[in-house]
């Protein structure tokens, strides 16, 4: 197995679901998926990247213990990243999410990172293992990040940092129904239509499709409860 795309349907990635899946390479975590158990994908050595998407509340301990191989990693679930080696050989862009408050333990060699939280999120001694990439941080959070433990040891910090918000199909910084109904013009009609494509894709699969559309339906209906 190298690939797995998981069903919308799922909430939950019990612990040790993939652990030991050495040849796996690529998962597609969709947005809908709440929590990813304690070793959920420990030792799978031959994962190339990591999306943890904004649905995510709860990241248990060692969730990605041992995947030396990932060299991208996107955190962008609510709240904690709560430890867990993710990758000690080899640099990893890093890209962390407005809702992360934080990145305590994750043992990470950036190569380049993009923090999109306006408050540093709280980091520890072995957050990152190196600090000479770029950090790149919202504009007016720059004197915070300065000053801030930890991320004040970036040899080079920039105010440039915008996230993109998925969901935010035609960017105005909402997700409501004109996302909604302007995914489905776009799908309709031959692509056509102007879309904020990073945004579009609810998944983070590469591609926008009806699988989208049907992530969009399920964040919609479920931040309106």
């Amino acid at each position: 197995m190298t690939s797995v795309t998981l069903s919308n349907a799922i909430t939950v990635i019990d612990e040790r679901t993939f652990q030991g899946c050495s040849s796996l390479e690529s998962v597609v975590i969709p947005n809908g998926v709440t929590t990813i158990g304690y070793d959920a994908f420990a030792d799978c050595y031959g994962l190339a990247s990591v999306t943890i998407p904004v649905s995510v509340t709860s990241l248990a301990y060692y969730a990605f213990e041992n995947c030396y191989h990932i060299s991208s990693l996107s955190l962008y679930g609510e709240g904690e990243w709560r430890g867990g080696t993710i990758s000690i050989l080899r640099p990893v862009s890093v890209s962390i999410g407005s809702e992360v408050t934080s990145v305590k333990g994750m043992y990470v060699k950036p190569s380049v990172v993009y923090c999109y939280a306006v408050t540093p999120p709280v980091c520890d001694a072995n957050s990152f293992t190196d600090y000479s990439a770029t950090l790149h941080v919202p504009a007016a959070s720059l004197a915070a990040y300065q000053a801030a433990p930890y991320w004040q040891n970036f040899t080079n910090i920039v105010g440039d940092a915008v996230e993109a918000l998925p969901g935010d199909v035609n960017g105005d910084s909402l997700v409501n129904i004109s996302d909604l109904t302007l995914l489905i013009d776009y799908l309709m009609n031959n692509e056509t239509t102007t879309i904020k494509e990073t945004n579009a894709d609810l998944n983070s699969d590469g591609n926008i499709n009806i699988a989208d559309v049907t992530a969009l339906i399920d964040h919609l209906l479920t931040t309106s409860d």
